[in-house]
């Protein structure tokens, strides 16, 4: 094959066919497999999330950048503790509560 066409043909008329004969199997049950996405935003499915130590100035590093733990009310710092950094496709930042200690 040397052209896209020609690639695209041949998997859609032998390659697929010949898939579906040998591996393709009846379902054991009737109805779909497929449902509705009702869980958390897909932003927050959709991003990086990397798990980082916060060092001794209460910030985690994160491409280049140096992120800061605000202090929560039960919560003074995070020295040493694990968060979770998100990054978002719009390239928004967000961490997440401490998930080590």
């Amino acid at each position: 094959m040397t052209t896209r066409g020609a690639g695209n043909a041949y998997l859609r008329e032998i390659f697929v066919p010949a898939y579906n004969l040998r591996f393709g199997k009846e379902p054991s049950e009737p109805g779909s497999a497929f449902v509705a996405y009702a869980g958390a935003a897909l932003a927050d499915v959709l991003c990086v999330q990397v798990d980082r130590q916060v060092g001794k100035d209460n910030c985690v590093s994160w491409s280049g950048t140096s992120l800061q733990i605000p202090a929560q009310a039960h919560r003074h710092h995070y020295v040493k503790a694990t968060v979770r950094v998100h990054e978002f496709p719009d390239g928004r930042l967000r961490n997440s509560h401490s998930i080590q200690p």
